[in-house]
């Protein structure tokens, strides 16, 4: 199954997605901002052997915003894939790693 281009991870993803419009393909469905929980809900949909895309700094946008994404990203949502991984359930591949 295919997943959308990429993702943007917010606590409010209207907030978010109003900085970002100018940026990304939000209504061609290519560019979702989502919620931590929404975003680990399309993980299980797209299942293990799809990939879940994340690009926080699409072209132009304040690395600040990008970052705020990312640290999300990394705190909230991908140790939730990581255990359904480590359980023998869907996988993310999203080819960040943490730092340290």
């Amino acid at each position: 199954m295919l997943g959308p281009f990429a993702v943007f991870v917010s606590r409010d993803p209207e907030r978010a997605w109003a900085r970002i419009a100018p940026h990304a393909l939000h209504a061609a469905g290519m560019y979702p901002v989502v919620t931590p929980d929404q975003c680990v809900q399309l993980g299980a949909t797209l299942g293990d052997d799809a990939p879940l895309n994340f690009h926080p700094l699409v072209s132009g946008l304040d690395p600040a915003l990008g970052w705020e994404s990312l640290e999300l990203f990394g705190a909230e949502v991908r140790p939730r894939l990581r255990a359904h991984s480590a359980e023998g359930g869907w996988a993310a591949t999203t080819g960040w790693q943490p730092a340290g």
